[in-house]
């Protein structure tokens, strides 16, 4: 079972300090998080990449950051490009001019730095984005004959049969040769908790628990465990204050 924690972000500035001072930034953020990082020196090299996935490519981006103000290229313009051919990727631009900053929201840009950059900033931003793509996270299930990859929001609940786990989600269910105390450590910070010794439950699909049975949003009824009828609903109410915060 795999689940990803390496980000690829794209720097497109045409200033070879800045792009270098912005990379090494976020290298240096602490966490356990991974950046393959990538860069444009100019928006022309940058057309070219987006030109690229334009002809069919696939988008190989979660973050990019980008000057708003380069000389052959309007920033507005080229951030709606992007917004067009990458909607899920987060596009920051980055700048040394506030004015433009307002301007930035046009191109439907997630957020905007200004130069020169502040490492409390990048962190905000970054834990920030971090915590929307860990809603989008996806998990690797390697089954009896081939392997497929399921967003962990999709994700039902899985339960163990025999010496299998089935993971089951919105649109079927997967076989899984992972057992399910494996999930269980893997998927706990997540949103998923163990409400009997055969099930382990996506908590963001909870709806009610009533009579020692969870109620899921697809309608299953599981049944919960005497034992784990009191912390699963204290995981409930503090998984709630989580999301609404």
């Amino acid at each position: 079972m795999e689940i990803s924690q390496t980000y690829q972000v794209h720097i497109c500035d045409d200033t070879e300090e800045h792009a270098l001072e912005l990379q090494n930034l976020i290298e240096s953020l602490e966490s356990n998080l991974h950046f393959e990082i990538t860069v444009s020196s100019s928006a022309e090299e940058f057309l070219a990449l987006l030109s690229s996935i334009e002809m069919g490519d696939s988008n190989p981006w979660d973050i990019i950051f980008m000057d708003i103000r380069m000389p052959e290229s309007d920033g507005i313009i080229l951030g709606k490009k992007i917004k067009e051919l990458c909607p899920d990727t987060y596009l920051i631009f980055t700048t040394a001019y506030s004015e433009y900053a307002v301007k930035g929201y046009e191109a439907a840009a997630y957020r905007y730095l200004l130069k020169p950059l502040k490492p409390e900033d990048l962190t905000t931003l970054m834990t920030d984005i971090r915590a929307e793509l860990d809603k989008k996270k996806k998990i690797l299930i390697n089954g009896k004959k081939d392997s497929t990859y399921v967003a962990l929001k999709d994700i039902l609940y899985i339960s163990a049969e025999d010496k299998y786990a089935i993971v089951y989600t919105k649109n079927g269910h997967f076989i899984s040769d992972t057992s399910l105390n494996r999930y269980e450590e893997q998927l706990g910070i997540y949103g998923f908790y163990r409400i009997h010794r055969k099930y382990l439950v996506n908590v963001y699909h909870h709806r009610s628990l009533n009579d020692n049975c969870a109620n899921l949003s697809d309608g299953s009824t599981l049944p919960v465990s005497k034992s784990k009828t009191g912390g699963y609903r204290d995981f409930v109410f503090a998984y709630m204050r989580t999301e609404l915060v």
